[in-house]
Parts: C-alpha cells; sequence; structure tokens
C-alpha cells in the first residue's frame, strides 16, 4: 500500500495545482481578449482554460481509483488522497498568504479553478471507488482524519495569527496630512514655500545658476529660488514627445523655473550633474554626499554644510511617556518591549509603526539599530475604493498607544495642531537650538555642493544662503540652520 498512498498523494497535490494555474491563465487570457466581449472571445477563453483541466482532475481520479487495488480501510484509502494535499497546500499559504491588492488580485481569483479542480478530483475518487467493496474502520478513519485537519488548523491558525495580530483593520484613521513635495516647486502654489522677510538683498535675474537635489530638500532649495531668482515663468506649457511618451519639457518664452531649479528632483543626491556640469548647485544629505565625494577621481566637488534635519520619535500628546533612551528604543523596534508599562508608561500595546519612506527608514537603520534587525513593520488593510482592499505597510495612526518616527520638517506637517509630542531622547528634547549645537542625538547635516571654481552668479548665491540672510530663511523653512559661524557635528 505504500506505492498507492505514494501515487495518491502526489496526484492529490498536482491535480489542483495544474487546474490553479490553468485559472491563472484564462484570467490572463480573458483579459487580453475582452472579458465580456463574446466577439473577442475572452470569456470563452477563460471557461475553456479552466474547465478542461478541472475535468481533467474528475476523469483522473476516476481512473486513479476504478482501475487500482484500494486499501480496504478508510484511513489508507482517502487520507492521502484527499486529506492531506489541500491541507499540506493550505498550511503553505499560511506561511505566505498571497495579498489581496490589485497587483495580485488575478492571483486570488486562481485559487477558485484550483479550489473547484480538487471539489472535481474528490468527486471522481469517490465515484471510482464504488467499484470497490466499502471501506471497512470508517469511525477509527474518520477519527484519524479528523485529528490530521485539527493539528494542520492549528498550524494555519498560529501563522494567521501572527499575520493577522500585525495588521490594523477598517478605516485609516489620524493620520496625519498629506504631504505632497512636488507642491514646493518655486513659484508654483502659493503658501507652500517661505518668504523672508524682509526681501533678500540678491536678486539674480539673468544667468541664474542651475539648482537641483534630494526633493526631500525642495521645500528648502525651492524657497531659495523663489526668494532670490526674478523669473518670469509664463504659463507652464508641456511639450510631449509622442515617440518616447516621456515627461513633457516646460516651454515658454523665457527659462521656466524648472529649467534652473528641481527639475530632475528625485529621492537621490544627483551629483553626478554637477560633475557632468549640467548643474550648478546640488542639495542633500551630508552624508551620502560626502560618499559619493570619496568615490570621485577627479576634481572633488565642495560641500558646505548649510543646515540639519532630525529623526525625531513622537507619541499622541495624551502619552504621559515624555523621554526615552536610545537603548529604550532599540530594544522596542527589536520586539524586546512590547508594552508602554515596561518604560513607564501605561498597561498597553506599543504600537510600533515604521516608515514607508527609504530615507526614513534607513535613518532608523543607521542611527538608532544599526546592527540590530527590526522586528516586522505592521501592516494596515482597508477599502481604497469600492472593491479595491489594499494591504499595505502601514501609516503611523496617532492612537494613544503609537510610537511613530521621522525627520522634524516632516513630522511637523503631518501634524501642525499639536496632536502629537516629540520625545525626548536620553534626556535631551530636538529643539532648534539643541539639533543645532549637536546636543540631540539623532542629528542629519544638510550640505549643498558647488564645484570648487563656480562662476559669479553661483558665487555669489552660495555665499548668500551660508550668510545670515539665506540661514534666516532656512529657518523659516522648518529646517535647522547652523548660523554660519558654527560648525556641524555630524553624530556616529
Amino acid at each position: 500500500m505504500a506505492r498507492y498512498t505514494l501515487v495518491s498523494l502526489i496526484a492529490g497535490l498536482i491535480m489542483p495545482v495544474l487546474a490553479g494555474a490553468a485559472g491563472f491563465l484564462g484570467i490572463l487570457l480573458g483579459d487580453r481578449f475582452s472579458w465580456w466581449s463574446l466577439k473577442g472571445g475572452g470569456l470563452a477563453a477563460f471557461l475553456l482554460a479552466c474547465g478542461l483541466p478541472t475535468l481533467f482532475s474528475l476523469l483522473a481520479s476516476w481512473l486513479l481509483m476504478s482501475r487500482r487495488t484500494l486499501p480496504a480501510t478508510l484511513k489508507e484509502r482517502y487520507t492521502s488522497l484527499l486529506v492531506l494535499p489541500p491541507l499540506i497546500w493550505l498550511m503553505a499559504l499560511s506561511f505566505y498568504p498571497p495579498l489581496v491588492d490589485p497587483e495580485l488580485f488575478s492571483l486570488g481569483l486562481a485559487l477558485l479553478p484550483a479550489a473547484a479542480g480538487w471539489f472535481l478530483f474528490a468527486l471522481g475518487a469517490f465515484w471510482g471507488a464504488r467499484k470497490h467493496a466499502p471501506a471497512r474502520e470508517r469511525s477509527n478513519g474518520l477519527i484519524r482524519m479528523a485529528g490530521y485537519i485539527g493539528l494542520a488548523f492549528v498550524v494555519i491558525g498560529a501563522n494567521l495569527y501572527g499575520i493577522v495580530s500585525n495588521t490594523l483593520y477598517g478605516e485609516r484613521d489620524n493620520s496625519g496630512n498629506e504631504i505632497f513635495l512636488p507642491a514646493y516647486f518655486p513659484f508654483e502654489n502659493k503658501g507652500f514655500l517661505a518668504d523672508p522677510v524682509p526681501p533678500p538683498s540678491l536678486r539674480i535675474a539673468a544667468d541664474y545658476p542651475l539648482i537641483d537635489g534630494d526633493i526631500h530638500l525642495l521645500p528648502l532649495y525651492g524657497a531659495v529660488v523663489q526668494a532670490v531668482y526674478d523669473i518670469r515663468s509664463g504659463e507652464y506649457h508641456a511639450e510631449f514627445d509622442p515617440e518616447t511618451d516621456d515627461e513633457p519639457r516646460p516651454a515658454s518664452p523665457e527659462p521656466h523655473v524648472r529649467d534652473v531649479a528641481g527639475y530632475e528632483a528625485s529621492t537621490e543626491c544627483p551629483l553626478n550633474f554637477l560633475m557632468n556640469n549640467e548643474i550648478d548647485i546640488v542639495f542633500g544629505d551630508l552624508p551620502a554626499a560626502r560618499q559619493f565625494v570619496a568615490e570621485v577621481t577627479d576634481e572633488a566637488p565642495e560641500l558646505i554644510p548649510i543646515a540639519c534635519d532630525a529623526l525625531v520619535f513622537f507619541v499622541h500628546k495624551d502619552n504621559p511617556v515624555t523621554n526615552l533612551s536610545l537603548e529604550q528604543i532599540r530594544n522596542i523596534y527589536a520586539g524586546e518591549i512590547q508594552s508602554w508599562e515596561e518604560i513607564g508608561g501605561p498597561d498597553t500595546k506599543i504600537l510600533a509603526f515604521q516608515s514607508n519612506d527609504a530615507r526614513t527608514q534607513q535613518a532608523l537603520t543607521d542611527m538608532v539599530m544599526r546592527d540590530r534587525e527590526t522586528i516586522e513593520p505592521l501592516r494596515e488593510e482597508f477599502n481604497l475604493y469600492d472593491l479595491n482592499i489594499v494591504n499595505r505597510l502601514a501609516e503611523y495612526r496617532n492612537r494613544t498607544n503609537a510610537l511613530g518616527y521621522d525627520f522634524r520638517w516632516r513630522a511637523n506637517r503631518l501634524f501642525p495642531a499639536g496632536e502629537i509630542r516629540f520625545l525626548s531622547i536620553d534626556g535631551i528634547a530636538p529643539t532648534p537650538e539643541n539639533i543645532r549645537n549637536g546636543t540631540y542625538p539623532l542629528i542629519l547635516p544638510l550640505a549643498m555642493a558647488t564645484r570648487q571654481k563656480p562662476r559669479k552668479e553661483v558665487a555669489a548665491l552660495r555665499d548668500w544662503i551660508c550668510g545670515p540672510e539665506g540661514q534666516a530663511l532656512i529657518d523659516l523653512t522648518g529646517f535647522v540652520s547652523i548660523r554660519g559661524g558654527i560648525d556641524e557635528k555630524e553624530k556616529q
């Protein structure tokens, strides 16, 4: 009977997979040939792709059971054929369940033909077994099979509990304001960028320095451009390249502001454009810029520290905890501290949110966790539209037991009305003065880079940014200036 057990187990594992794969293929064909058009043939292609393997499952199990010598007992006859295969696949899926989102929706639909294939496979098995004597020891067999099912569902339940307990369901509540960084392009949206008072003493009306940088710093260098450049952009006309369908380049009678500031703004510091003489000034994070300069073999750009940002941790304003040590934060995000009660707060679970922004998450790794692994991030599942269920990394929700982190500039704009409170780290609050003098432990220095011998307009703008007027404008943007004469202190 060992051969029967092996053959039936393999057949029970393969047939539903074939039906599911055919179902997935049918979905792709249906989408390719238009689902609801009889002329297009999409629905017919789907039904044909799903139907043939499903019917083949019925025929295969009937042949297996009607043409072979079957075991005498119920347990030996059906456990390997009908009970173990679906349990094995369910346990496998419970370790990595397919998320129901637009990208994997077809995979979810493919499970339906797989289930139908197993059902017809079981039906064919019972049909084919009718030619043989009824199985003996039915009660004992049913008890044994129920035991297998119960054990499998314990494993499945344990796996799914870890997923469900780490997922937030329902409407997204108290997530703060949405921050759309492209809105900070100069001259495009009133009220987004800081305006200097009084007007700047430097005005540039021709030969504009070409500026670019990390898009996270666009509110800083966008404010500089809007304050200093005397430029009339005209209407924002777009010209598309019909062959490449590339993003349009602005076209106007005079230079458009995006031709001179931030047009290539991305999540990386584009120092390579500076080295290729395509840009005059680049703004970015100082550590990343230093790493780039260290790899340059030709004449390196000049890096000038101009401002700071800081990684801040925050809680709901009603949370009584006001201070955490760096070691406590590491232990929270390593999963070793799970309750606020362990660090002087209420007896509630810590909802330790993580960031879906790569720059911010990298800062947590480099500045806080270092060589320690972070716990699995919280996820959230909610209805984005009527039929669109989203399951993704959870954004911060300002609940009384929540803990979040972000850069100070962004955190101040997420909750501008004081709904959150910044935590002191090792007894030091993230105030502008503590960030400026280097006592706050989680500082990110910001810099601008120029060529060693810039032209006069570039040199004038560089000097203005480093001077009192430029530093005052940086403070107005929400970043922290270094006040020119104060040396930046980069924390290791």
